[in-house]
């Protein structure tokens, strides 16, 4: 229509949905993300680990160990734990193979338990989207700690005895934590337990220093 005498010409409506609508053009409410508090408060709580580990520092025996954790968090960051494993030995092939390809039998301890006390360190935390759907909350960590882990002798000659090695221990660790729940979280971690250990001498010798319970020289 025509606009009167005196009277601005009125805006169309098209410029003014534009307007409203933004450079981004129309949101739609799927688009709008939002992002859940963290699950738990770990300040002045216990935290229980029951814990399998595996060995991988030797092509000649492995062992698998069985234990726990038990963590006190002196804050958000910081925990403070003890740690405890009984371990099983595992001969892999290479250990019989050595044997009969070269006429040797190489030196092998097998570990039976260690113990520890140690602490743990939280640097990085955050959460990813899990299939579009889920939020899972995650944080990794870094520990040390020191104990104690018990070792014995695997004979050459079956006929003997084997000695037993009590033996000061350090580890190093580093892992990371997965929040399922609010009491259910999943570990992951990779520690490095390190000691000096005492091997079954090369060739028996009668002037041998050997620990106790040795059969080796009569």
């Amino acid at each position: 229509e025509p606009t009167p005498p005196g009277e601005k010409p009125a805006k169309s409506a098209a410029p003014q949905e534009a307007q409203k609508a933004g450079p981004l053009g129309s949101i739609s409410w799927k688009d709008i993300v939002t992002v859940p508090r963290r699950p738990i408060l770990k300040y002045h709580r216990i935290e229980l680990i029951p814990t399998y580990n595996v060995t991988i520092n030797s092509n000649l025996i492995r062992h698998h160990g069985f234990g726990g954790i038990i963590n006190f968090f002196l804050s958000e960051t910081l925990s403070v734990g003890i740690e405890g494993n009984y371990l099983q030995n595992q001969n892999l092939d290479h250990y019989f193979q050595r044997g009969l390809q070269d006429r040797v039998l190489p030196s092998v301890n097998r570990y039976v338990w260690n113990a520890s006390f140690g602490f743990n360190y939280v640097p990085l935390y955050g959460k990813f989207a899990l299939f579009n759907r889920w939020i899972v909350q995650w944080e990794t960590y870094i520990g040390a700690g020191v104990g104690a882990i018990q070792t014995e002798w695997i004979p050459r000659d079956p006929a003997n005895s084997s000695a037993t090695n009590y033996n000061p221990m350090w580890h190093l660790d580093v892992g990371a934590r997965f929040f399922f729940t609010k009491w259910l979280v999943f570990h992951v971690y990779l520690k490095d337990y390190m000691f000096i250990d005492k091997y079954e001498p090369t060739v028996p010798r009668a002037d041998t220093s050997l620990p106790a319970k040795n059969t080796w020289v009569d």
